[in-house]
């Protein structure tokens, strides 16, 4: 909202006269009593201001509502009646993914939910955190409202926890196996070092073994 030209600060009508005369009794007296009705017309024109923009309406919502085909329904915040306006003023944007982010997340108290794709069966997966979902009713509504009518979709409720899961097992069973080394291999140095016995494994196997999991 941009309303620079209305003024900010309170009314002080002396401060745009003489100094000596704010000296005068008579002369202040006045002009605090015009000060204070200024300062309330000032208001009242900047409360009137707020309501013609959704994000700062307040009793204004109603006619926002009425506006969009709404029940105004008091009991709700403020917050969560401007979704509704805005739910309905977005009515005509294409409904991709960041669309749908942005409205499950206006029901959603800390912006942590998300959707999967699943495009190719026709459907979608709405991830909710446990507890935070605001309003459930108008989240089902608006799905309703904006969503394709040959698509689908569903709610899978998650918690979140900020730990560490540890997993681990024994091995219940093994075989050793040994493989002898070759030492009749001959290797030829072209150097001054003297030649090392080594040996030279001529074949082996990978073996992997499996470990039970405690569940």
């Amino acid at each position: 909202m941009n309303n620079i030209w209305l003024r900010k600060n309170e009314v002080d009508i002396l401060r745009y006269l003489p100094y000596f005369l704010s000296k005068e009794p008579t002369f202040k007296s006045v002009n605090a009593a015009d000060n204070a009705e200024h300062e309330r017309l000032r208001l009242q024109i900047q409360e009137c201001l707020e309501q013609l923009f959704l994000e700062t309406a307040t009793w204004g919502l109603r006619l926002w509502e009425e506006y969009c085909g709404l029940q105004s329904d008091e009991t709700l915040d403020y917050k969560t009646r401007r979704n509704r306006v805005l739910d309905v003023l977005n009515g005509t944007e294409t409904v991709t993914k960041d669309f749908l982010l942005t409205l499950i997340n206006r029901y959603v108290a800390d912006k942590s939910g998300s959707v999967i794709e699943h495009y190719d069966q026709y459907y979608i997966d709405i991830l909710l955190p446990d507890g935070k979902v605001t309003s459930f009713v108008d989240l089902e509504k608006n799905l309703r409202t904006f969503m394709p009518a040959h698509l689908g979709w569903k709610y899978v409720a998650f918690s979140g926890v900020n730990d560490y899961v540890n997993v681990s097992g024994i091995v219940s069973g093994c075989r050793e196996f040994s493989i002898m080394a070759d030492t009749s291999y001959d290797l030829l140095i072209d150097g001054p070092a003297e030649p090392v016995a080594t040996g030279i494994v001529m074949q082996g196997y990978e073996i992997t073994i499996e470990p039970d999991l405690f569940k």
